[in-house]
């Protein structure tokens, strides 16, 4: 069996990292360069004079429509890596509910769920709104949900002797769901706020609803990113985060300047009162 099909079905004995390990070593690499090369330049391009909508309603829509498309599209190229090697595992999306973005199912047994993958994308050079993760920790499933971080930006190149454009992944990260809700709610205790009996994390000093809430750089708190006891996973998050920190930043705020996410500040918009930052993310 291979190493991804063995550590998904021993999940239960051995635990969940053998699976993050194998999917970021075995599966994505090669899905990524597969995306890359061919199914995100033959079938995602624009051509230079193909403008951008520059009305911010319609762009918002156009940003939440491709980070879509590029998911699905790697989840695509990721199927076909995972049904070499997974021993009769494969790719499905998720037509059944609003999380997760993908299930692992297992031919072996009926077409069960083996795991769920939730995906988010980060786009390098704008404000990406499709990166928060702000499902109950009660709701996430500690050996069966892992969350995929995707950054990408648009590239230059030729097809067939024309120049084109297309969203090209840059790189992309898994992690246990489990581990990145855990962290995000010690963010929220940190600054003194708190998850209420029906779940809704609320902040001081009102008791207001956060809508801060799981943005991607409200996970790790200022404190907790030199910690010797930050989880390994964690810490991968956070190099990630690093290596893309603008459009972290930008994710973060909804705003289009550029800006860095990682400057220690703990007091953008809505940490006191709940109130959100200037762009509502859904």
């Amino acid at each position: 069996m291979s190493t991804v099909g063995n550590a998904i079905r021993l999940r239960s004995l051995n635990g969940l990292q053998d699976v993050v390990d194998a999917f970021n070593k075995e599966i994505l690499p090669g899905a990524i360069l597969r995306y890359n090369s061919d199914f995100g330049r033959n079938y995602l391009l624009r051509r230079e004079d193909e403008a951008l909508p520059q009305d911010p309603r319609q762009l918002a829509g156009f940003r939440t429509r491709l980070g879509l498309v590029i998911e699905y599209a790697l989840g695509l190229t990721i199927n076909e890596f995972l049904r070499a090697e997974g021993e009769g595992m494969y790719l499905t999306f998720v037509v059944n509910n609003q999380y997760p973005d993908f299930y692992v199912r297992d031919t072996t047994n009926a077409n069960a769920i083996l795991l769920r993958i939730d995906s988010k994308t980060l786009h390098d050079e704008s404000a990406e709104k499709s990166a928060r993760f702000d499902l109950p920790t009660a709701q996430v499933a500690p050996l069966d949900d892992l969350l995929m971080y995707i950054a990408w930006k648009w590239e230059k190149t030729s097809l067939r002797d024309s120049p084109i454009i297309y969203p090209h992944i840059l790189e992309g990260l898994f992690v246990p769901a489990i581990e990145i809700a855990e962290e995000r709610d010690r963010h929220l205790t940190l600054r003194g706020g708190h998850v209420d009996s029906t779940g809704v994390p609320r902040v001081p000093p009102h008791e207001n609803r956060d809508t801060n809430y799981g943005k991607i750089n409200r996970i790790i708190h200022e404190r907790r990113q030199t910690a010797s006891d930050l989880n390994p996973n964690v810490r991968a998050f956070l190099d990630f985060t690093k290596r893309h920190a603008e459009a972290v930043a930008r994710a973060a705020s909804g705003r289009s300047e550029t800006a860095s996410a990682l400057t220690g500040d703990e007091t953008l918009p809505g940490d006191a009162s709940g109130t959100s930052d200037p762009t509502t993310e859904t």
